[in-house]
């Protein structure tokens, strides 16, 4: 049995047993025991959107599972979900009690909502195309409003990546949000400070951790990258007698001594140091 089957076995028997329960809570309203800081709806969202990481890849309209004592086809019972919790007059409703912090919402909805943009990216067959154009402008037009908050307001560490990705998917699904450039820019140039030079990165490690200062090496990331069809910005040119060593930028004054001054532009701050005896 290949790795990649062994990984689809996985999933099919751990992430769609937890879909299964996570949707007999959302449908009965069954309430949780411990709910997310953001409250029970979004512990709700968290419950019926996580799996979807995993499962997203595997949908092909035949994997089928035993919930509400019948039979369902998987990508129908998440349609189902996605529908009843972006519909207003349902209790389902995944924002019904947003108004009360609609900014710390954001924040967690496009946590959740990042799950089912994966699955949409690997799946748009089943997940999305079956809507008709009502069904389909209800789902993008709530995504598309809270994936723009939560770009809008997110906290500034690598969580900008969960709007990033719900906001791509819903641009290759076809739905408008509106002129983003300018709060994309800003979330990249976020991004791009989390690296701060001589191997060492800001991030958001864990809920226990918080957000820390690291070294890229002793970390588990292995790859790094750009995304496709986003226009990042140019270096900025160096000026006339500045030159690039290892990220910082020198700067050598003629003096009249047999030593120069060095000037060093940091990426966040400016320093300067007097090197003249």
């Amino acid at each position: 049995m290949t790795d990649r089957e062994l990984l689809n076995r996985k999933a099919t028997s751990v992430l769609l047993s937890t879909l299964v329960r996570a949707s007999e809570h959302f449908f009965t309203r069954e309430p949780y025991l411990i709910t997310d800081q953001g409250g029970f709806k979004v512990t709700e969202m968290e419950a019926v959107l996580r799996p979807l990481w995993g499962l997203g890849p595997i949908i092909d309209g035949e994997l089928t599972v035993e919930a509400g004592q019948c039979t369902k086809r998987v990508d129908a019972l998440i349609r189902e979900i996605i529908l009843c919790g972006t519909d207003e007059t349902r209790p389902e409703y995944f924002s019904r009690y947003a108004d009360s912090d609609p900014i710390s919402f954001a924040n967690q909805a496009v946590t959740e909502l990042a799950g089912y943009a994966v699955a949409l990216h690997f799946a748009r067959k089943y997940l999305w195309d079956p809507y008709d154009e009502r069904e389909k402008k209800q789902v993008g037009d709530w995504m598309a409003k809270w994936a723009v908050t939560g770009l809008r307001h997110s906290w500034e560490n690598n969580h900008f990546w969960f709007p990033i990705l719900v906001l791509t998917a819903l641009d290759k699904i076809g739905v408008g949000v509106g002129d983003v450039d300018a709060d994309l820019r800003r979330a990249f140039s976020v991004l791009d400070s989390m690296y701060i030079g001589d191997g060492w990165v800001i991030e958001a490690a864990s809920t226990q951790s918080g957000v820390i200062k690291s070294k890229v090496s002793a970390s588990k990331w292995s790859h790094w990258g750009e995304l496709k069809g986003v226009k990042y910005a140019e270096p900025e040119p160096l000026p006339a007698g500045y030159a690039e060593v290892t990220g910082t930028r020198v700067a050598l004054r003629k003096a009249p001594t047999t030593q120069a001054s060095i000037i060093m532009r940091l990426t966040t701050e400016k320093a300067a140091t007097d090197a003249s005896p």
